[in-house]
Parts: structure tokens; C-alpha cells; sequence
């Protein structure tokens, strides 16, 4: 007996799709959802997710993350505002950047490279150094190429390198100079080498490569036909008259090299997010060619605001770039002078806005269930020292600092800490009056 024939087409189609729904649901009920891309789940806990919120939860002087207390200079601000109303300011910019701010940026970095850049060729800008590295690494790698990292390096490396389908391959730089040799470079190179991350000056250790040093490894570099990623974002300090070598300025270098640098660095506002890559023509475009699929372009008001303050430095209307040098070196020498009365080994930084101390003598308390509770950090604590030094520090003696081990790819660096010192005079007295306490637990 034909029992579906006897019902209406509406209610018999009725019947089926109920039918049809009902094994769907069955079977989507019995399968996982689907899953976040592969390699996600490698990306370590930030470090930055743990010490900043503990910092601000117990009022610790935050001396972890390095971002400046103060903002850009009051020309720049001003600028900003009076860009606002100029309605084409407020609509997208330029997808390779702001073209006036791009020509300004050729103007002012074409006698540090040596060369005279074409702001249409030359450059791109980007949101952030970060974003400017995530897309060099998408430009340029493919599945299993390396890239050679000089370890303790900035934690944010990793995750482009990994995210992006490469292989990081790590060259440990020893203690206390951190050289870079020869031998350990050729070492860490195989044929599926694809390229050299250089940073100088260097994040966390403050040193500045010495031209031998960026000569070593632009012979490595050449030999083996390897590009090199060259993030400079502290470029412009350095301290005691040290020089800044650019790597791209070296017999054979310019073509290979993209330079990476930073305007929220340069002028204290690492909230605008705005960064660049300068180099030859045939490197910034598949750079261009990613971040305009991430982003598209960078904040049009920003980029106005910028061309005001870099056409201001290249016509000589303001020292900023001398005075911000030097308010940084009396900022370095704040924290170091505290530091050498506390009798704790540090590294002194030739560069940059981070010094490395050692915390070896410090008899810190042993870390208890009362202190921290159970969870995901208390498994870290527990995992590494440094980390617990850097909680304890900022939870009991109100300082907040990053533990060096974030910066390893293997346990390394346990007993030493990174404070850094882009902030107010008064809040590194105040940091420094502080860790006078702990002089009670040598």
C-alpha cells in the first residue's frame, strides 16, 4: 500500500524535509565543530596577557611592556587635531600609504640608506611594525622555509614565522656581550634557509650590532643567497654617541634587505599603529601585495598628522629627534644608577629602551598555593623561575618586569628579568624606590 501517496504533495514534501532535518541534526549533534586553522594552538600564552593586567590589578609601577607614559611631542598632537575636520582625511588613505607622508619618510631616510629612495617604489607603510612583519613573512615563505633567529629575541617573531608556514632556526648569542659569530650562523643555515632576522637595536638585550658584526652576516648572507629581515624600529636610539649601522648600507645588501621601522617608536605613540618597510622595489611589493589583504590601508588622520611632524624635521624646524635621544639616555641612566646601588648585574643598553637584570642573588620567597591559585599561570610560575620572580616583583614589591624566558625558545635566561625605562622621570624614581626592598632579600 503506497501510504505517502495518500497524503497532499504539500504535506508529503512536508514530511520528507522533517525527515531530512531530523538525520542532519542526529548526525551534526555527534560531530565536533569545527576547529581554529593548525599551528594555533602552538602559539605559546603571551606574556604580555599575564604581567600588564597584574600590573594594573595591584598598582605596580609597570615597567614590563614597553610602552612609553608619555605621549608624541606637541606639534604632533596638534597636527593630529587640526586633521580632523578636513572631511578626505577622515576616508581612506593610499593602500601603499599617505603619498605626502610617504615622499616626507623618503626625504628624511634616504641619507641614512645611503641612496635616494622613490616613495612610490621604496616604501610601504603598515599598521605597526607588527603588521609589516607578518606580511614580509607571508610575502616570502613558503611551507618549511627557515628563517634564522639571533636568540633572546622579541617574542612576537615567532608566531609570524609559524603562522605564516616557516621554520624558526635559533642562534643563541651568549652572555653578557651577546656576539654574533660566523661559525654559529653557518651552523643554523641548511638549503631549506630561506632568511636572516636581524634586530638592532636589539629587543631585549639593548645591544647595537657592530659593523663587523652585520658585515659577518651579510658574508653568510651572500654565500648562501638568503634575504634578510632587518627590524630597526629603535633606530634612532642609540646611546653614548654610539653609531646605528644599517645593514642595507653594506657592499651588496641593499637589494637583498627589507628594513622595517616605526613611527610609534620614533615618536612615543605606540597606539597609532603605524609603521614602514623601505628597501628595493622587487621586496616591498609582494609586501604590498599581503597587507593590502589584511588591512587594506592605515589611519588617514595619523598619516596627515605625520606628514606635518616629519616635514618639520627635514625642514630643520625642530630638534626632536636629538632631544628625544637624549631624554631617553637620562631615562636609561635613572634605572641603571638604581640598579648599580642595588649591586645586581645588568646589562648596560647601547640602544633601545630595555636593560636585562640578573635576579640570581635575590632570595625570592618560594612560591605557595596562598600566593597563587590553581589555574594556567600557576602552572607557568611553577614551570619557570623567571616568571615567578616577575610575579612576585610585581604582586609584592610593586614593579612590574618580563621574564627573560619569553624571550627563549628553550628554558634559558632563568634568573634574569627586562625592565624597561620609556617612561616619566618621577616613575623611575618611583620604580627605583621600590626595589630598593630588595636589598632585604640578598
Amino acid at each position: 500500500m503506497n501510504v505517502i501517496g495518500k497524503f497532499p504533495t504539500k504535506n508529503r514534501l512536508s514530511k520528507c524535509e522533517s525527515l531530512v532535518n531530523l538525520i542532519r541534526m542526529t548526525a551534526t549533534a555527534k560531530m565536533p565543530l569545527p576547529q581554529p586553522a593548525k599551528g594555533l594552538d602552538q602559539v605559546a600564552t603571551e606574556v604580555w596577557s599575564v604581567f600588564s593586567p597584574l600590573a594594573q590589578k595591584h598598582n605596580a609601577v609597570n615597567l614590563g611592556q614597553g610602552f612609553p607614559s608619555f605621549g608624541p611631542p606637541e606639534f604632533l598632537r596638534k597636527a593630529l587635531v587640526e586633521s580632523i575636520p578636513n572631511d578626505l582625511s577622515n576616508q581612506y588613505a593610499h593602500a601603499r600609504g599617505h603619498p605626502p607622508l610617504r615622499q616626507e619618510l623618503a626625504t628624511f631616510s634616504s641619507k641614512y640608506f645611503d641612496r635616494t629612495l622613490n616613495p612610490d617604489k621604496n616604501i610601504v607603510l603598515g599598521v605597526g611594525a607588527s603588521e609589516i612583519l607578518f606580511a614580509a613573512f607571508r610575502a616570502f615563505l613558503n611551507p618549511d622555509d627557515e628563517v634564522l633567529l639571533f636568540e633572546p629575541y622579541f617574542d612576537q617573531y615567532l608566531p609570524n614565522i609559524t603562522l605564516n608556514y616557516g621554520k624558526p632556526k635559533f642562534i643563541n648569542m651568549e652572555p653578557p656581550a651577546f656576539e654574533v659569530r660566523e661559525e654559529d650562523i653557518e651552523a643554523a643555515v641548511t638549503s631549506n634557509t630561506k632568511i636572516i632576522l636581524v634586530t638592532t637595536p636589539h629587543n631585549p638585550t639593548g645591544k647595537v650590532y657592530t659593523k663587523k658584526e652585520l658585515e659577518t652576516i651579510a658574508k653568510v648572507a651572500e654565500r648562501h643567497n638568503l634575504l634578510i629581515i632587518n627590524d630597526e624600529v629603535y633606530d634612532h636610539l642609540t646611546y653614548n654617541g654610539r653609531p646605528h649601522v644599517r645593514i642595507s648600507t653594506l657592499t651588496g645588501m641593499w637589494e637583498r634587505t627589507i628594513n622595517v621601522g616605526s613611527f610609534g617608536k620614533l615618536f612615543s605613540c605606540t597606539g597609532w599603529r603605524l609603521g614602514w618597510a623601505i628597501g628595493p622595489e622587487r621586496l616591498i611589493t609582494p609586501i604590498l601585495t599581503v597587507r593590502t589583504r589584511i588591512s587594506f590601508s592605515c589611519n588617514r588622520p595619523e598619516q596627515e598628522a605625520l606628514t606635518v611632524g616629519m616635514k618639520m624635521i627635514n625642514a630643520g624646524q625642530t630638534n626632536y629627534i636629538s632631544e628625544m635621544r637624549s631624554d631617553f639616555q637620562r631615562r636609561r641612566d635613572i634605572l641603571l644608577n638604581g640598579l648599580k646601588d642595588l649591586g645586581l648585574e645588568f646589562s648596560e643598553p647601547q640602544g633601545g629602551y630595555f636593560v636585562m637584570v640578573n635576579m640570581q642573588e635575590i632570595k625570592v620567597p618560594k612560591l605557595t598555593a596562598e600566593k597563587v591559585p590553581d589555574g594556567d599561570t600557576r602552572k607557568i610560575l611553577e614551570a619557570k623561575r623567571d616568571w615567578w620572580i616577575c610575579y612576585w616583583l610585581t604582586t609584592e614589591i610593586g614593579v612590574a618586569a618580563i621574564p627573560l624566558s619569553a624571550f627563549y625558545s628553550q628554558p634559558g635566561g632563568t634568573d634574569w628579568i627586562r625592565l624597561c625605562f620609556c617612561k616619566h622621570d618621577e616613575i623611575l624614581h618611583e620604580a627605583v624606590k621600590r626595589l630598593q626592598r630588595l636589598k632585604e632579600f640578598k
